[in-house]
């Protein structure tokens, strides 16, 4: 989830930031459609980006919010996050971004098998507060079940993963070594993303995060991260 960690007597609040060219770039998006949705997936607010990237939009107060971003020659891509109190409020560098078509084409090709019409949620379930010293990164979860689910906790869609060596598995039942993980065909709507991942041989721990998605778009997660219990 995107932190859009936002302190008045208005009922919105002003979100400001650049988006990204694509995940990791420190360029920004030119003249990008920018749309926003409430917690309930209402359209509240549009805007787009200037020469560099750069926005500002408006959100509803202490809300849970969905931002689209939509420009030429990438996929369209939505963010979740939360708009917080504070009356202005500056999003994390690159935590919005645009994916240029040919570099998603190249990352989602491996799950090419279980492609199908609707919305995508892609992306790599990590670690959180914990870097690799060796990659400098969080650490990919290998043990990871994502579900796509209703209100009733009922699945929507069918996740898709990697093998070892990177090549779609269709016996997998959790993320794996690449931590990666694809799920295509999710109808238009408001839904719950759920990870499930193992703590110990006995226990699992949950992470659930709301995502707002139509058709044709990519909700993408990189990193999806979740916690492990202190010792």
């Amino acid at each position: 989830m995107v932190a859009l960690i936002l302190a008045s007597c208005s009922a919105t609040v002003e979100l400001t930031g650049t988006a990204a060219q694509a995940p990791g770039s420190d360029k920004g998006l030119a003249d990008a459609a920018l749309h926003l949705r409430d917690g309930a997936g209402v359209p509240f607010s549009d805007t787009r980006t200037n020469a560099k990237g750069a926005f500002s939009i408006e959100a509803p107060r202490g809300d849970v919010v969905f931002l689209d971003v939509d420009a030429d020659g990438h996929v369209a891509t939505t963010f979740t996050g939360v708009s917080g109190v504070d009356d202005t409020s500056r999003l994390a560098d690159e935590s919005i971004y645009g994916w240029p078509v040919a570099d998603y084409e190249s990352w989602i090709s491996p799950f090419s098998p279980c492609a199908a019409d609707g919305g995508t949620a892609v992306g790599e379930v990590r670690v959180f507060g914990i870097v690799d010293p060796l990659t400098g990164e969080a650490p990919l979860v290998a043990a990871a079940e994502i579900s796509v689910l209703d209100p009733i906790g009922e699945p929507v869609a069918s996740p898709c993963y990697l093998d070892d060596a990177g090549v779609h598995d269709p016996g997998a039942d959790r993320t794996g070594v690449t931590g990666s993980f694809a799920v295509f065909g999710i109808p238009d709507g408001q839904w719950e993303l759920r990870v499930t991942y193992d703590l110990t041989e006995l226990t699992q721990g949950i992470a659930s995060f709301p995502v707002y998605i139509e058709s044709g778009q990519v909700a993408p997660r990189f990193p999806l991260l979740i916690t492990l219990p202190y010792l």
